[in-house]
């Protein structure tokens, strides 16, 4: 086994992308630049590989999110400077989206069978997700408001037409590219049981506002997408995990409780595993197929 080790502290990661053979890293965090590591090579006797740094790619604030588009292009959305089109190899921005009154949270290309990936959803702390075109730079393509607070996640469903997106307002909403409403909202996490007497059995009172905290500890960190599209599973930071089936709004068809908040879900490439990242003493990352 090969142990790949890359210190990336000075870039204070929160988010990152990999080559699909895992010999560039670009990593991106609270440092305002995304770096690109690539990997040097090493006897398999050593047991280990190295990266150093190749490439840095500027940016004026906090790093949210890296998309690659294949080997010559980057995509990638900080703080101040909305959404930047980059040519990987020059290291030039060749397109701006930008955003002047709200922070994109989350980033995720709408790909189609017919043109690929040509548009892009971006989610912003003020409860909007917009449209883009990689066509159309600095031009918001449709938008979808209704989200009540930061839109943690968007993912594209695999007919390419419709899309779901959490939210710190605890919601999943469905929606179409065709159309700037809700199709579908999904959001399950219950508040608990009002009290039946002042005091519960260990002698601690409980009120409204832990009752309204708890409610408010269930926001919706990331989604997961089944191969058909019509499961879904989320992972909140009540440490649930959720699974949802499309057809049936009111209630989510099972719930899981993990060690910590689960911040992270990614489904494997035949669909049939999700890797999934909890936030605890740990911060442990597991693999799990969904039953």
């Amino acid at each position: 086994m090969i142990n790949n080790v890359l210190d990336v502290s000075g870039v204070q990661p929160i988010t990152a992308a990999a080559s699909d053979d895992a010999r560039k890293i670009y990593c991106g965090g609270l440092c305002a630049n995304v770096v690109l590591f690539t990997s040097q090579h090493r006897p398999a006797e050593d047991g280990y590989s190295e990266y150093e740094t190749v490439l840095v790619y500027e940016h004026s604030g906090q790093v949210n999110c890296i998309i690659r588009l294949g080997e010559s292009q980057l995509l990638t959305a900080a703080t101040s400077d909305g959404v930047l089109l980059w040519d990987a190899e020059q290291v030039k921005v060749v397109g701006r989206f930008p955003l002047k009154h709200s922070t994109v949270c989350c980033l995720s290309l709408m790909t189609t069978a017919d043109q690929g990936a040509s548009t892009f959803l971006t989610g912003g702390n003020d409860g909007t997700i917009r449209l883009w075109d990689l066509r159309q730079p600095g031009t918001v393509v449709s938008q979808f408001e209704s989200h009540e607070s930061d839109v943690s996640c968007v993912r594209p469903l695999p007919n390419g037409l419709n899309f779901v997106s959490g939210s710190e307002d605890t919601a999943i909403h469905l929606y179409d590219l065709r159309t700037d409403i809700v199709l579908s909202r999904f959001s399950d996490p219950q508040p608990p049981p009002q009290m039946h007497s002042p005091e519960d059995e260990i002698g601690q009172i409980t009120t409204q506002s832990d009752v309204v905290t708890a409610y408010q500890s269930a926001s919706v960190c990331d989604i997961a997408v089944s191969a058909s599209g019509r499961m879904l599973l989320s992972g909140c930071k009540d440490s649930g995990l959720y699974y949802w089936d499309l057809i049936q709004q009111d209630r989510c068809v099972h719930r899981e409780t993990e060690s910590g908040p689960v911040i992270r879900l990614a489904m494997s490439n035949q669909k049939h595993a999700v890797a999934m990242l909890t936030w605890d003493a740990k911060s442990r990352i597991r693999i799990m197929r969904p039953r």
